[in-house]
C-alpha cells in the first residue's frame, strides 16, 4: 500500500501573515464604518487628518495598501525568516488582536446603548 503525504502549508508564513492580514482588514473596515456612521474617533492624529480629507483616502492608505503589502509578502518571503521578522510579525499579530478586541467591546458597548 502506498503511503499518502499531505504537504502541510508553510505553518508559520501562511498562518502568521494571514492572520495578520485579517486582522488589519477588520481594524481598517471597522474603524471605517465607525467613522462613517459617527460612533468612532480616530485617535492617531495624521489618520483623522487623512480621514477629514477624505475618507476613500483613509480606506486606501489603512486597508488597501496594507493588504497589498502583505499579499506581496506572503507570496514573496522565503520559508527561513529571520527570529526579528518573525518577532515583528508576532508582535504586530498581538497588537492587531488587542485592537480588534476593542473594537468588539466598543461594537458591544455600542449594542445596549441603543
Amino acid at each position: 500500500m502506498k503511503k499518502i503525504h499531505i504537504n502541510k502549508p508553510k505553518s508559520y508564513k501562511g498562518y502568521s501573515l494571514i492572520l495578520l492580514l485579517f486582522l488589519n482588514i477588520f481594524d481598517g473596515l471597522i474603524t471605517y464604518i465607525g467613522l462613517e456612521l459617527g460612533f468612532y474617533q480616530e485617535m492617531n492624529v495624521l489618520v483623522n487628518n487623512i480621514y477629514n480629507y477624505s475618507s476613500n483616502l483613509f480606506l486606501l492608505i489603512k486597508v488597501i495598501i496594507p493588504t497589498a503589502i502583505l499579499i506581496l509578502l506572503a507570496l514573496n518571503i522565503k520559508d527561513n525568516l529571520s527570529k526579528i521578522t518573525k518577532l515583528f510579525i508576532y508582535m504586530a499579530n498581538i497588537v492587531y488582536v488587542f485592537i480588534g478586541s476593542y473594537h468588539i467591546l466598543l461594537l458591544i458597548q455600542l449594542m445596549y446603548s441603543i
